[in-house]
């Protein structure tokens, strides 16, 4: 199959194109839980610190 072997190359740039914004969905919710919590602590601490 001549026309797959031709377009081949085009899934390969495109394949690297899709793949950060997979990744992103992915790892979104792991990051904003992890800095949820970050952010809970320094208002904890800041707080701690103000009284």
């Amino acid at each position: 199959m001549p026309t797959m072997s031709a377009r081949s190359p085009l899934w390969i740039p495109m394949g690297l194109f899709c793949l950060p914004p997979l990744l992103m969905l992915l790892l979104t919710p792991l990051l904003s839980d992890k800095l949820a919590h970050h952010l809970l602590q320094t208002k904890e601490r800041a707080l701690l610190d103000y009284q």
